[in-house]
């Protein structure tokens, strides 16, 4: 057991730090529900193509809830089994990336359900993509090929089949010519097109699994590094047609650093873009108060702790001045005043500075008050 681990009595016997990830299961389940989102996921969750915009700024638990939607609420034990989460996160947008740049990225996800389907013992692979809404002939070509036996291997019809679904311009002319592709898929209709091809996949998943996809795209806000004004166009048109009301194969959540898409230039602000997100906005807040932060830390602590009547020793002001006092060249580097102190604070940053005052506590030698009796009644002993 680490000392920080024993010092704070925590069930994670490694654990060095209170800071959670989104990439272990055990921590999802430790997410903190302040905005009574979870209520409105789950009833979105409940029509026919979910969509969702999770807002909010750096730290307020946006991925952690979109996680928590993929694992939790779309995982094996869930009654919501119409759905099959798809988790991509953006990165690496520049001024002229377009949506294809987006597509690159979301692509594979969407090939290896598709690959899936199109493997699935039962129906002839032929006959699985009949009565597919909107699918065209290279789409049913692609498809099909990622059915052949030796797929994810030097196979010439499934590896022209990825790259083509890939809008790839590496795919020649006679590789295309020979799988009988009659164009590129990004030359044949843009990022409609592509949209069409997530939808025909989705209702593909769904005619053999039984469920329909749902998307869930992080990270958004890296748009705002597009500033080239037909690159713009391009992602804008690519995520009217996501948010489309006309889809009823795809489902769609997105999630959004609402303060850097407000303060530049962004496809989701696009008028086109906008009339089609209407009302279906979650926008999580940050820890404004002392009491969101008292809330917070005792919804968790139970989650992290061996002793569910256990209190994290900053959870009140009076304890976070004990140990600032008791740890000066910490205490210094600290906002004392409590109208400042935290006053746009997220979960993140929240658990980040306990983590640091634990590890100076922990090196230090400094008791912790964790009990919120022994708080109150050190509270009550310096107001005399």
């Amino acid at each position: 057991m680490t000392p920080f681990a024993r010092y704070f009595k925590l069930k994670d016997a490694e654990r060095t730090d209170f800071r959670l990830s989104t990439k272990l299961p055990e921590h999802l389940r430790l997410y903190v529900d302040l905005d009574g989102s979870l209520p409105k996921v789950e009833q979105a969750l409940r029509v026919e193509t979910p969509l969702l915009v999770v807002e909010g700024d750096f730290g307020t638990g946006k991925s952690h809830l979109l996680r928590y939607v993929e694992h939790v609420l779309l995982g094996p034990d869930s009654p919501l089994v119409r759905f099959e989460p798809v988790y991509v996160a953006l990165s690496g947008f520049h001024r002229r990336s377009n949506f294809l740049s987006v597509h690159q990225q979301i692509a594979p996800e969407f090939i290896k359900k598709a690959t899936a389907a199109m493997q699935a013992p039962g129906k002839e692979r032929e006959k699985r993509l009949d009565g597919i809404h909107g699918i065209t002939e290279n789409m049913r070509l692609a498809l099909r090929d990622l059915g052949l036996p030796g797929v994810g291997t030097a196979h010439p019809g499934a590896t022209t089949a990825k790259q083509w679904l890939m809008a790839s311009s590496k795919l020649s002319g006679p590789a295309m010519a020979k799988a009988k592709f009659t164009c590129t898929l990004f030359e044949e209709a843009g990022p409609t097109q592509i949209v069409e091809l997530y939808k025909a996949i989705s209702d593909l998943h769904r005619s053999v699994f039984g469920k329909k996809l749902l998307l869930l795209l992080d990270e958004a806000e890296t748009f705002s590094n597009v500033v080239d004004i037909d690159a713009q166009a391009s992602i804008g048109s690519g995520m009217r047609t996501l948010f489309d009301s006309e889809n009823q194969s795809l489902g769609f959540f997105l999630g959004l650093n609402t303060p850097r898409v407000r303060g530049g230039i962004h496809p989701l602000l696009r008028s086109d873009v906008q009339s089609r997100i209407g009302n279906r906005q979650l926008r999580l807040k940050p820890l404004g108060t002392a009491e969101d932060r008292s809330q917070f830390m005792e919804r968790l602590w139970p989650g992290l702790t061996s002793d569910a009547n256990s209190l994290p020793f900053l959870l009140e002001r009076a304890a976070f001045d004990l140990v600032a006092h008791r740890l000066e060249d910490l205490y210094r580097r600290l906002v004392r005043d409590e109208e400042q102190l935290f006053a746009t604070s997220s979960p993140r940053d929240l658990l980040h500075v306990l983590s640091d005052i634990g590890l100076n506590a922990v090196e230090k030698g400094v008791e912790p008050p964790i009990r919120a009796d022994m708080i109150r009644r050190w509270y009550a002993m310096t107001k005399g």
